[in-house]
């Protein structure tokens, strides 16, 4: 059982106990190929293996069998497939696969100098027009090249036709993990496969909760909750640097600067203006910024006016596949206007006191008929408010209308992995017993919970294309929220490194 997960192992020692050439065809028709074959066919018919898998082979002759074609990346920045699986010269090679047109589109996109294709071991194109040897990247590496035109049974605009791409990836078979075969064929597979995600769940809520309590034991519950939910307005790409604001940055520093500026500035903009300086995006506004209307002139001059040093080193956030509404810029101003507004001093308390609620009565007064996440969610919401509500960043005009700097999909998600986590940790640091047990009932009843990337691809993964209800309504909640990125993170979301790595299907094999 070593070097698997504790909720693998438990699951596993349990379920064991219970049992002992078409270029010239292309152009032939006298119409340009790019005019009916874009990028989006070549990704599902890589993806689907759309094409002769025997004696398949790179330009400089090493033979290539696909063992897995990779996650298909949906974020539109970076390769078009990550964690791919390549026997390429006999050897097994590991990495991310990118797709085009022409071979050329290589160096035409820029992706020769662009760090994030650093780890490509395989360019796929249906046509080659190069003009000199090959393509490198970043680091000079040379990287393959398959082109998928000599290896087509048909040609390339019949495939492109017969193709549905509103099927793709989502539907497609080709994603599907180890355990996909099992639980098509088995109706008890798929259920011991949904215990096992809710008991990866569970074991991340405890581990959830172990980080919230070994914090209670060093800060505040106020400054256990600003860590908490920094992270979390980080989201998964910028989560260590959101993390590392609020440790340059704490809570009790942020509320005593905005209150010593708050006779010519308001709390709240002074909070703003301390994070962003910190964050290092002041010194880049003030630089870098338009300063073409009275309102970005007069932000500008602020920023550099809260007081404090320049922040050191050059840590910058992850913008590549960010939406508008969610830059960083944006979020610290929801982060400064959700502590140090008009109830900022209050958002623990306040938090504590909604889930204090008794679904079974309560005290007189205190049951709402909102739900307990709703009313949580609300008191987490930030409405448009401030100069950053009608901008991505500092001198940028790109949101028609005022947009909420902290939105309902955001708070159900601080929800999860930060207010009822850490509520569990205050409840048993301070031996309420019963505040804990109002919390998990809270927890276990809350429904709705937004899917991520993450949860579609490990659902993807181990249930297959396509998704029933019970899998959905498993995702929607806390504890299956949870589970799916579990999986994600240890095996579903490391393509075929994480389906050899992981156990499942052995198990599922055995029981089979």
């Amino acid at each position: 059982m070593r070097g698997y997960p504790d909720y693998v192992a438990q699951v596993l020692g349990s379920l064991r106990e219970s049992v002992r050439d078409r270029f010239t065809d292309a152009h032939r028709s006298g119409r340009h190929p790019r005019e009916h074959v874009n990028e989006r066919h070549l990704h599902c018919v890589w993806y689907d293996h759309l094409f002769r898998r025997e004696g398949l082979h790179c330009e400089a002759g090493q033979p290539i069998e696909v063992l897995f074609p990779g996650i298909w990346n949906r974020s539109g920045a970076g390769p078009d497939f990550s964690h791919a699986a390549l026997m390429i010269g006999g050897r097994q090679t590991n990495g991310d696969v990118e797709v085009h047109v022409y071979s050329n589109d290589w160096n035409r996109h820029g992706h020769g100098s662009d760090p994030r294709f650093g780890s490509v071991v395989l360019h796929v194109a249906l046509w080659d027009d190069r003009s000199g040897p090959g393509h490198v990247d970043a680091r000079g590496k040379k990287i393959p090249l398959l082109i998928l035109s000599r290896f087509l049974d048909r040609g390339i605009e019949e495939l492109a036709d017969s193709l549905d791409l509103s099927q793709y990836p989502q539907f497609a078979d080709a994603g599907s993990g180890f355990c996909r075969g099992f639980v098509r064929r088995s109706p008890s597979a798929r259920s011991q496969m949904e215990d096992m995600v809710r008991l990866a769940g569970e074991w991340r809520l405890r581990r959830k909760i172990s980080r919230f309590a070994e914090w209670l034991r060093a800060v505040s519950p106020e400054e256990a909750l600003y860590r908490g939910l920094m992270g979390a307005l980080g989201y998964r790409a910028n989560r260590q640097y959101f993390d590392s604001i609020a440790q340059r940055l704490p809570l009790r520093s942020l509320r005593a600067l905005a209150r010593e500026r708050s006779g010519a500035t308001p709390p709240e903009e002074a909070a703003e203006c301390a994070l962003l300086w910190c964050a290092g995006l002041g010194r880049q506004a003030g630089t870098g910024g338009s300063r073409d209307d009275v309102q970005t002139a007069k932000y500008l001059r602020l920023l550099p006016a809260v007081g404090l040093d320049e922040p050191t080193g050059r840590a910058m956030p992850v913008r590549h596949a960010t939406r508008p509404a969610h830059t960083p810029e944006r979020r610290l101003a929801g982060a400064a206007r959700l502590f140090c507004g008009g109830s900022g001093d209050q958002l623990f308390d306040d938090l504590v006191e909604i889930a204090s609620v008794d679904v079974r009565g309560g005290p007189a007064g205190s049951v709402s008929r909102d739900s307990v996440h709703v009313r949580l969610a609300r008191r987490l919401r930030i409405a448009p408010a401030g100069y950053l509500s009608k901008r991505v960043k500092p001198g940028r005009h790109a949101l028609r209308g005022g947009t909420a700097l902290l939105g309902d999909q955001w708070a159900r998600i601080a929800i999860v992995n930060v207010v009822f986590p850490l509520l569990v940790a205050r409840a048993r640091h301070n031996k309420d017993g019963e505040l804990e047990r109002r919390v998990q009932t809270h927890l276990r009843q809350m429904r709705a919970v937004p899917e991520n990337a993450s949860i579609r691809l490990a659902r993807h993964r181990i249930f297959g294309p396509g998704s029933r209800v019970g899998e959905r309504r498993l995702a929607a909640t806390v504890i299956g929220h949870l589970g799916f990125v579990q999986f994600h993170d240890d095996f579903c979301g490391r393509g075929w490194a994480g389906c050899s790595a992981c156990p499942v299907s052995t198990v599922l094999r055995v029981r089979g």
